[in-house]
């Protein structure tokens, strides 16, 4: 039987779009769990019949671990933050603990909470009758928003097809809107106010929390679902 793969940073599940019309769902690999280990295995396997090919990998694999060896930590102070939400969030409205005495630090904690926001919406919106995700904010623009210091005007864009319509919902430093590019119309998202560029304040910060970004999708999805096509400004 013919296995599909699926190559992720760190084991995040495909869209619908992603997958198409395959008749398998695919086999998850992750850079963190498998590629790393492969690679030392291929290096191996070939250290005395292809030495140069062996350190080539090697060396490969050397950048690999450079580029994921943060992310294990960086989830573990997210999960330390989010289980200590309230704590954390008092140090943060006291003093800017996080935003600015652990700027550095907090920066991927902020960028890892906005990807798994925007990969939580777009599996909530595909759970959906007639939806399917086109495509989520690229990894780079993430990192825009994220190491802002609250000042970024970059756009964050998820695309999907509801019914028929093509759809988008932005956020930006104004927060969330969404756009029916089939009517040209779109508006506010009513009842979500944040702005993930700015993470000093409390509904943004307690977004690192599963818990509290599982109630703005379900808000967001429930104003798609309702409004996409009656919104009431038009581009």
């Amino acid at each position: 039987m013919r296995q599909v793969a699926y190559l992720t940073l760190a084991g995040h599940q495909p869209t619908k779009e992603s997958i198409g019309m395959l008749p398998i769902e695919p086999k998850i690999i992750s850079y963190i769990d498998h590629i790393n280990k492969w690679l030392e295995q291929c290096a191996a396997l070939i250290d005395n019949t292809s030495p140069k090919l062996s350190a080539d990998i090697r060396q490969y694999r050397q950048l690999v671990i450079k580029l994921t060896s943060e992310v294990p930590q960086v989830l573990k102070n997210q999960a330390i933050i989010s289980d200590n939400i309230d704590i954390a969030w008092d140090l943060e409205n006291s003093d800017k603990f996080f935003t600015r005495d652990m700027a550095t630090i907090f920066n991927h904690v902020k960028w890892h909470t906005i990807d798994d926001f925007f990969n939580e919406l777009a599996y909530a919106l595909e759970q959906q009758e007639n939806c399917n995700v086109v495509s989520r904010p690229d990894p780079e623009s993430v990192t825009k928003v994220a190491h802002s210091k609250g000042k970024s005007t970059h756009m964050l864009i998820l695309t999907f097809v509801l019914n028929g319509n093509s759809m988008q919902i932005v956020s930006d430093s104004k927060g969330f809107t969404l756009g029916n590019l089939s009517t040209m119309q779109w508006d506010n998202i009513k009842g979500v106010d944040l702005k993930l560029n700015d993470f000093s304040k409390e509904g943004t910060f307690r977004m690192i929390k599963g818990a509290d970004r599982e109630i703005v999708v379900s808000e967001i999805v429930n104003f798609t679902l309702e409004n996409y096509n009656k919104l009431k400004k038009v581009f």
